[in-house]
């Protein structure tokens, strides 16, 4: 039971089709899916800023003359933590 693939075969972003037509249209959505996409945005959104500060503050903890005259160490140490917070 071989399966064979040729370019001719539709389906997959690869082919030519489009995000929209895979995941639909976000306005078909019931409302508590809606909030759980949002949730998930602004979570992936703060992961971000929290892996950024976080990799800044090591670095600065390393060389502490890195960016200190617009962020101290402190302030950069202060939104890696209070960004899981939040």
């Amino acid at each position: 039971m071989s399966q064979s693939w040729s370019s001719s075969d539709k389906g997959g972003v690869g082919n030519g089709e489009d995000f929209s037509e895979i995941l639909g249209d976000i306005s078909d959505l019931p409302e508590s899916r809606k909030i759980a996409l949002m949730y998930w945005t602004v979570a992936i959104a703060l992961f971000g800023v929290q892996l950024l500060f976080g990799l800044i503050a090591a670095y600065q903890y390393i060389n502490p003359d890195f960016l200190y005259t617009v962020m101290p160490f402190n302030i950069t140490r202060m939104l890696h933590i209070n960004a899981m917070i939040v």
